[in-house]
């Protein structure tokens, strides 16, 4: 009977499980957006292989942490700390990006040997040299012995690289001092990334930089990217969009389904006076809400991955100039879109099926 149904209205149905269908991608678009944002930062101590991150106290951002070489210093004196890697950020515009990273890093320290070159050479030669991620020298079109201009200041490129994030694939190293400069930063840097000389020790060390390191505070590298207020804040707001387009994916289903009920509502009536239960007739149209919600989640799956794989291709770099929208959907944001598709075609019924609870069968079947 329910599809039976759902095939004498196909203009009707197809409607619906289309605005479905759309709501629910943008749904797994955003959650996949923020959660790609977050996985990339996150990743970027995995790239590092460090244990320990410091930063300025409370600070909101990275970018928003500033430490002094005096601090940098106090951080090397705590009991414990073995290989040190200061990183300063810059964020700048390119003719041909309007959102380009750049890493300053000591050709000296840990963490540049963590991005070997695929192509020429790492920075060190030099102030004047740039080595660029895979992504970034395909975007900008550039290639090994080229030259290249970072707020007026021309820099050649030395070398390729490729890290597997990207949020670093899609930006530049430069020398730490020469970062310094461009960015008017004297003798700071924004983070400090920490090996320890042994695994166990790191949680004393945690405790003892609260201590011993006023006006700063250390993070697992695990946790480093959760104690940034506003990274949560992105993930619940991208949520909080989505579910608003899903409470319009919701209403369409109730519309749908009260034009489907008073249309049937005679049937519905003649199955009351046959024996069938409230609760039987009312599964009937639960479970035609269902079948639109859930193939309209299904539906989402490939219009979600499809507009994904558009926003990120090269053609459409402003969208994706720094690396933070992923290349994929993703089986999580997949599944939870599906599942909250499939509870607001639940929640579009309720108004339906309270009428059909509230079926009297003799006035109705008088009136035919």
């Amino acid at each position: 009977m329910i599809l039976r149904g759902t095939r004498r209205r196909r203009r009707r149905t197809l409607l619906t499980i289309s605005g479905v269908s759309l709501a629910a991608a943008l749904y797994m678009i955003l959650v996949a957006s923020a959660a790609g944002f977050l996985a990339q930062f996150r990743g970027l101590v995995g790239v590092f292989a460090s244990q320990i991150v410091v930063q300025q106290e409370s600070a909101t951002s990275p970018w928003s942490s500033l430490l002094s070489s005096e601090q940098v210093a106090a951080v090397s004196r705590v009991k414990g700390v073995g290989a040190i890697s200061r990183v300063a950020l810059g964020k700048t515009r390119l003719p041909e990006s309007s959102y380009f990273l750049v890493f300053g890093l000591d050709p000296g320290e840990t963490i540049m040997s963590r991005l070997p070159p695929i192509d020429g050479r790492s920075v060190g030669g030099g102030p004047d040299e740039i080595m660029l991620g895979e992504r970034a020298a395909a975007r900008l079109g550039v290639e090994v012995g080229q030259r290249i201009d970072v707020r007026r200041r021309a820099l050649s490129i030395v070398g390729v690289y490729r890290s597997g994030n990207a949020i670093l694939d899609s930006g530049a190293v430069i020398e730490l001092r020469t970062v310094q400069d461009l960015f008017n930063l004297r003798d700071m840097v924004h983070l400090l990334f920490l090996l320890v000389e042994d695994q166990h020790d790191r949680e004393r060390i945690l405790a003892s930089a609260a201590q011993d390191l006023p006006g700063m505070e250390a993070a697992t590298a695990e946790s480093w990217v959760d104690i940034y207020g506003q990274m949560s804040v992105v993930e619940h707001f991208a949520r909080f969009l989505a579910l608003v387009a899903l409470l319009v994916a919701a209403m369409g289903v109730a519309n749908s389904m009260h034009v489907n009920v008073s249309e049937q509502y005679r049937e519905l009536a003649i199955l009351r006076a046959l024996g069938w239960s409230r609760w039987r007739v009312a599964r009937l149209v639960l479970i035609e809400g269902l079948l639109l919600a859930g193939v309209g989640g299904l539906a989402a799956m490939p219009i979600a991955a499809g507009i994904l794989h558009v926003i990120t291709d090269v053609r459409f770099e402003p969208f994706n100039s720094s690396g933070l929208v992923p290349f994929t959907l993703g089986l999580a944001p997949a599944l939870e879109g599906w599942v909250v598709a499939v509870v607001a075609g639940m929640a579009g019924t309720i108004t339906p099926l309270i009428r059909v609870l509230t079926i009297e069968t003799g006035p109705v079947l008088r009136e035919y």
